[in-house]
């Protein structure tokens, strides 16, 4: 090996006393590229002075197959490649730094019905379970998820459909279901008062308050 072979000349033969050296490959590990576009973007929590020691800069990557790239900017390698949907990732929201949401529709149907995947994943451990449980088949496509700032409340807001608002940590429905659909203004300024607006401590039976919504029209007010 290492030496060009010639047409009709044989190539040289090793000494007396030497011994031929074969030479192999190992396979420690594939690394795959990215596939086509479109994809959706989604940076882990900023750093703070309480996660310094453990921080890593992680960029999660949504797919058109159905996957979730995460690599670490700091080395520029692909830091772990997730098998999570069967269609295309749609969205992903951070719920700590260590894991997070993705959602997926499908193709619609004559109806104009999909099915819905929105998926909880651990980075640690690589596992993930349906955050909606049985839920999702033949509904209006989700449009966005939003966890709030203190990843205490996850709001899935549909198409033509109520919004949905979850506790993350316990995946337990926090309001009624038939809260009108909100815009994404509404959407932040509702997670913020969920953050912020009860002075109780997380846990207990006041923590969560109750708020009353009007519906909101297209010209972004309220008929109440």
């Amino acid at each position: 090996m290492g030496h060009s072979l010639i047409s009709g000349i044989d190539p040289p033969r090793p000494s007396a006393g030497q011994q031929e050296v074969h030479l192999k490959f190992l396979l420690t590990g594939l690394l795959s590229g990215l596939p086509l576009p479109p994809f959706s973007l989604r940076m882990c929590p900023p750093l703070t002075t309480k996660n310094i020691n453990h921080y890593q800069p992680l960029l999660a990557v949504g797919t058109s197959n159905g996957s979730v790239l995460v690599y670490n900017l700091t080395s520029g390698l692909l830091h772990k490649e997730l098998s999570v949907h069967s269609c295309e990732v749609r969205g992903i929201e951070w719920v700590s730094l260590t894991s997070f949401l993705s959602f997926a529709t499908s193709v619609p149907n004559n109806l104009g019905l999909v099915r819905n995947e929105l998926q909880h994943v651990d980075l640690r451990t690589g596992r993930s379970f349906a955050f909606r449980g049985e839920r999702g088949n033949d509904e209006p496509a989700i449009e966005m998820i939003k966890v709030s700032h203190l990843k205490q409340y996850l709001v899935v807001v549909f198409r033509d459909k109520p919004l949905e608002l979850w506790d993350t940590p316990g995946e337990t429905r926090r309001c009624d279901p038939e809260v009108p659909p909100m815009s994404l203004l509404l959407t932040q300024l509702f997670l913020l008062y969920l953050d912020y607006g009860s002075s109780s401590p997380r846990g207990s039976a006041s923590a969560a308050p109750v708020i009353a919504l009007a519906p909101v029209h297209a010209d972004g007010l309220s008929r109440a």
